[in-house]
């Protein structure tokens, strides 16, 4: 199956009324689980060609790749995509992608999303559904996006952090324990790490200190929670695929691949 013909097709009944957004992709060379991550293949393209690739399908006005690397940004170049060199000193991608937004002049009402190198198999469907959700739910300061957890023995992975927000949309908790919705036939959601904000928001983000339970937890988006943002949370049903942290990832992503 084309998945990328299928997305073409998709989008152009997908209305999103004409926004204008900007992608911003950080991809860091240096991975304590697998070193070189944005530049290793999946089938015979780097991995964050194929992230490159699934965002370049969306709505988006501009993409752009953010990378300490210099190997990586000579990779990105060669297959056409903007990228900038950022600082090796940064301590998470909000940062990163804090230095692009300025590099770039994006101006504080623009909406950024904030596109991790690591997800391959990400719809673009489901970037503009992100931006639209944003754009129509204007007292969030954030948007971002879950799934609907289906196989059970996700509820206890940690490495899968689990999302529970009200009917209204609005982000309660973000945990790697199980944390069920109390809904009739739903075990959980997946929260998928992938976010749309203003430049303005992001600056606030930036000077606000590490908050206790984002350290705990390696969990960015408790930071905004701490500091009285809210998060909107909404549900998808396009492909996500998986994000690639691991060898066992990687083999994983290349098998799903061979079966598109």
């Amino acid at each position: 199956m084309n998945l990328i013909k299928t997305w073409k097709e998709k989008l152009l009944n997908y209305n999103v009324n004409n926004m204008l957004y900007t992608i911003i992709i950080p991809a860091r060379y240096s991975s304590k689980r697998l070193p070189g991550k944005p530049l290793r293949l999946i089938g015979d393209i780097p991995m964050i060609q194929h992230v490159w690739n699934r965002a370049s399908e969306s709505r988006a006005s501009r993409i752009v790749i953010a990378t300490d690397d210099s190997r990586i940004y000579d990779t990105c170049i060669s297959f056409g995509a903007e990228c900038q060199m950022t600082s090796s000193d940064h301590t998470s991608g909000s940062d990163r992608i804090m230095e692009v937004c300025r590099a770039c002049e994006l101006l504080d009402s623009e909406v950024v999303v904030n596109l991790q190198g690591d997800e391959p198999f990400m719809s673009p469907l489901l970037i503009d559904q992100l931006v639209e959700n944003k754009e129509s739910h204007a007292e969030f300061g954030v948007a971002t996006m879950c799934e609907e957890i289906i196989d059970p023995d996700l509820l206890t992975e940690p490495s899968v952090v689990k999302v529970l927000f009200d009917s209204e949309g609005k982000a309660l908790s973000f945990s790697r324990i199980s944390d069920p919705m109390h809904r009739a036939g739903v075990l959980g959601y997946k929260h998928l790490g992938i976010y749309a904000y203003s430049v303005a928001i992001l600056k606030k983000f930036i000077s606000w200190p590490i908050a206790k339970e984002e350290k705990k937890l390696s969990l960015e988006q408790l930071r905004f929670m701490s500091n009285g943002v809210n998060i909107h949370v909404g549900i998808t049903q396009h492909q996500t695929g998986i994000g690639v942290d691991t060898a066992s990832d990687l083999q994983h992503a290349n098998k799903l691949l061979e079966d598109e």
